[in-house]
């Protein structure tokens, strides 16, 4: 699906990988605690949230809760933590500021429009996630081996770092089904929605292999 999808005009792409390589670089950074790392995974979440209007909820859901709850439960010294947290967010408000002052210049939008933001509840979506991510070719197995790698694995992944990489992909694979279920973009669901879960698929790769590779052969990643 990543393969076929990165032929075509599409900017899911260019975001999954944004995406994948910030929160890559934030897992590095945890296991070295090398700045150059932080900084990297700032700059690469700045660019996904350049990429599309949805770029930074995105990159607020899949790249701040791994970092803040690293930095709460490893860091834990204040002072740190504030150093750690501002160093990240000024490094992604320098290049992400400007951009969005020149689109409130020019009028351009910074959100949905009024139309997709009213709260509603689609139970009938939840079939349909269920048949695109489980019983299409689509993805593959990739969704179904993700599911008993958490089963399997679940002791190793929250008592290591590899609890961050599920929250990073849990946070944007929820925030790629939340439009869908309790908002008028339930209409869309179909080759959107397909589309919109690529944005994770690469994160969730990533984590399959560092848990296999951990429950295999056991080593510090």
């Amino acid at each position: 699906m990543l393969v076929f999808h990165a032929f075509f005009a599409y900017v899911d792409i260019i975001i999954a990988v944004s995406l994948f390589t910030s929160v890559a670089y934030l897992y590095r950074w945890i296991q070295t605690r090398e700045i150059t790392f932080l900084v990297v995974s700032a700059i690469l979440a700045a660019l996904g949230i350049f990429t599309k209007d949805e770029g930074l909820i995105l990159m607020v859901t899949g790249v701040l809760p791994p970092l803040g709850l690293y930095l709460i439960l490893e860091v834990k010294n204040i002072k740190k933590i504030l150093c750690f947290g501002a160093l990240f967010l000024g490094v992604v408000m320098i290049w992400i500021i400007p951009w969005y002052l020149t689109k409130i210049a020019y009028g351009f939008p910074i959100s949905l429009p009024p139309e997709y933001r009213r709260l509603e509840f689609h139970p009938e979506v939840f079939s349909m996630i269920k048949y695109y991510l489980f019983s299409t070719g689509n993805f593959n197995i990739l969704f179904p081996a993700g599911v008993i790698t958490i089963i399997i694995g679940a002791k190793l992944i929250f008592t290591s770092s590899l609890r961050y990489l599920l929250l990073s992909w849990a946070g944007v694979f929820l925030m790629t089904v939340y439009p869908f279920i309790f908002s008028p973009f339930s209409e869309f669901t179909g080759t959107a929605f397909a589309r919109a879960a690529l944005v994770s698929t690469p994160l969730l790769c990533f984590f399959i292999c560092l848990t296999w590779s951990r429950l295999i052969k056991p080593k510090k990643l």
